[in-house]
């Protein structure tokens, strides 16, 4: 198909989608929260816990999901560093014989999980790309009376923990599965041509060393491939036990 005849078909889509709804689907992608459920391994034949998230998504030019081998900018994971004339300067390329690595610079950070990344044996100063991941998930815990938002990264001393964040594939007859789909992140169904339900297993032992006997709460927020963001929305609180 050429490209004029995609422009085409696209308008037609659109237009029929108009038609039948009586609205216009929005660019900008949309969600909501569908359900939310936590599954103690002690009831399954598991060691992991799991955080099962469905939500239900809107996107008017149905341009979601990112594949492995998008990483090129704007999908980098990582931005380093190298000194030029005493500035310090951004890359996306690790073989600069130059980048900064940790104490290379007195004045940054003492080593942390945010900072920092290993890569190939060295430790350098780094910048991560927001844009890498397309679903954000953040973790909040009631404490005294207050949400606060949980940073994993601070979690052990002794290696980085990763969060929750990651990427869901774009809708392909591959993924179109039902809501039983063993998948941890998938779009797990196509109700209409813009409209869908995400299923996301978060699977961890993790969960009662974190987060046992507290309550806490999820806020997620999807990006389409023009970096659109969604809305943010939060789940109802749920408590690990």
């Amino acid at each position: 198909m050429n490209k004029s005849l995609s422009i085409i078909f696209g308008i037609v889509i659109l237009i029929s989608c108009q038609n039948e709804n009586n609205f216009e689907v929005s660019e900008i992608p949309e969600i909501s929260l569908t359900s939310l459920q936590f599954i103690n391994s002690d009831a399954t034949t598991t060691y992991q816990d799991s955080l099962i998230l469905m939500i239900k998504f809107t996107d008017g030019d149905n341009n979601l999901g990112l594949m492995p081998y998008d990483i090129d900018s704007p999908y980098h994971k990582l931005q380093f560093f190298y000194l030029r004339n005493g500035q310090l300067l951004p890359t996306q390329f690790y073989d600069n014989p130059d980048l900064i690595k940790i104490n290379d610079i007195v004045t940054l950070p003492p080593f942390n999980c945010i900072d920092y990344a290993v890569v190939q044996s060295d430790t350098l100063y780094v910048k991560r790309n927001s844009y890498y991941y397309n679903i954000v998930v953040n973790f909040l815990v009631l404490e005294n009376g207050e949400y606060v938002n949980f940073v994993f990264e601070n979690t052990s001393d002794l290696w980085c923990t990763e969060n929750f964040n990651t990427r869901f594939a774009p809708p392909t007859p591959l993924n179109h599965r039902d809501l039983d789909a063993d998948k941890a992140l998938i779009i797990a169904k196509m109700t209409d041509t813009f409209s869908g339900e995400l299923k996301y297993n978060m699977v961890t032992a993790g969960f009662f060393p974190w987060f046992g006997g507290k309550t806490i709460k999820l806020r997620i927020q999807i990006f389409d491939r023009a970096l659109n963001a969604s809305n943010w929305i939060e789940s109802e609180p749920i408590k690990i036990q």
